[in-house]
């Protein structure tokens, strides 16, 4: 690591929480990810054996190797303080958030839904605060310390 760490009483120290908490969000993403799709790669023949329609193992596929790939670059750039790593977060969080509403509200089946749509919809805006105020708090930071041209 480059930074220096800063104290709890550092004004900086909230950002650089909340940057590391956003980097293992984007861990976590890529690690479901690779679980849904190694998972759907290995166990295809068990899904065409439960009478699952025959698009599922594509679409586990297809989807879990975008959310390893989003995850993992949205991670990479954060760690290495990328200048694009706030597009990588904001990239990864709307598509994980679009996949899991599309199939929670179009794909399954009604007996195949959760009830329980408050905890997911707090979770998303949490999510979604946090790297709203994170690339707020980045952009201002940014105008301050910048060339001053």
């Amino acid at each position: 690591m480059d930074d220096q760490r800063p104290t709890m009483k550092d004004s900086g120290f909230w950002g650089y929480a909340l940057r590391y908490v956003l980097m293992w969000t984007l861990a976590v993403v890529a690690v479901i990810g690779f679980s849904r799709f190694l998972n759907a790669l290995l166990r295809r023949g068990v899904i065409f054996e439960l009478d699952f329609p025959s698009w599922l193992p594509v679409y586990l596929i297809i989807t879990g190797f975008l959310q390893l790939t989003l995850g993992m670059v949205g991670y990479i750039a954060f760690k290495e303080k990328r200048t694009w790593h706030l597009p990588a977060l904001w990239i990864a969080a709307f598509f994980t958030i679009a996949f899991a509403w599309f199939e929670r509200l179009v794909l399954w089946a009604p007996s195949q839904r959760s009830a329980n749509h408050t905890f997911t919809i707090v979770l998303h805006l949490v999510w979604l605060l946090m790297i709203a105020f994170y690339t707020f708090e980045s952009n201002k930071k940014e105008l301050v310390h910048g060339p001053g041209n």
